[in-house]
Parts: structure tokens; sequence; C-alpha cells
């Protein structure tokens, strides 16, 4: 897999403060692909037992994978996550959901949910760029809030 050197974000870390889950109901929780370690961090000061890798590691068994992959490698990263954990949470562009290559993907690997950021993350220097944001959800186990198929936060 070859990744751009322009197609990894830092996630704010609002983005994941800002979900409404009770992650503690996960025994085991993978950041990969974490850029500067802002999920890893994130979880890691609430006391959840949390592992980090590169995108091109091995991915190990987990009960809740959390992560923001490159852009240009989000489908491989995402079908890698999925194969090895029970919930995966992805952070991607909305954009993500349309793209005839990604057809497949999406009959194959059909998600949960999705939470839509109703404001744009700021990645660089305080400045948005002009793309809408979701977090995607692959939930094997019902642990996962499913009140609403897709929900929004501010």
């Amino acid at each position: 897999m070859q990744q751009y050197k322009s197609d990894q974000y830092e996630l704010p870390l609002w983005c994941i403060e800002r979900l409404q889950v009770d992650f503690s109901v996960y025994k085991s929780i993978h950041a990969p692909c974490d850029k500067n370690k802002v999920i890893h961090n994130y979880f890691k000061d609430q006391g959840l037992p949390t592992t980090t890798s590169s995108y091109d590691d091995e991915f190990e068994n987990t009960d809740l994978t959390v992560m923001m992959p490159p852009l240009s490698l989000g489908t491989d990263i995402v079908e890698k996550a999925i194969s090895v954990s029970n919930t995966v949470i992805s952070f991607h562009r909305i954009g993500f959901l349309a793209s005839m290559k990604r057809r497949q993907f999406w009959i194959d690997n059909p998600r949960s949910k999705m939470i839509i950021c109703s404001r744009r993350p700021s990645f660089y220097d305080g400045k948005t760029d002009n793309q809408g944001w979701t977090w995607f959800v692959w939930d094997k186990t019902g642990k996962f809030p499913q009140n609403d198929p897709c929900a929004w936060y501010l």
C-alpha cells in the first residue's frame, strides 16, 4: 500500500470527544493510523486499554478499532480492520460513500451507522477544507448505540 505524503491529517480531539459512546464497554481498543496519537491518548487518558500501530502493520484482533486512515488507503485499511475487529469506527470524508471503485466495498461491508460532523474539522492552522466529514461504524456486536442509523453532532 502506498500512502501519499499529504493524505493523512491529524484528527482534531473534539471530533472524538463529541462521540456519544460509552467506550468502557469495549475490552480492547486499537488505534491504527493515528497521526500524533490523538485517538490513542484520548482512550489512554480515560484509563482504557489501547494499542496503536502504523497502517501497514498487522492489526491485532480487538473489540474496537477507532481510526482516521490515510485518504488514499481508506478502503484497504477499513477492510483490514473489519476482518479482525468486532466494531470499527473510522473517520472519513463524506465522499467516501461515493465511488465506483468503492461500490463493491459498500455492498460487501454495509455500515451500521454514520455520525456526521455538523461543523468541518480544522486540520491545519485553524483552516478547514471544503469537505464534510463523518464517522462510519461497522458493528458486529450490538454494543454501539443503534438508535439512529445516521446521526449528527456539533
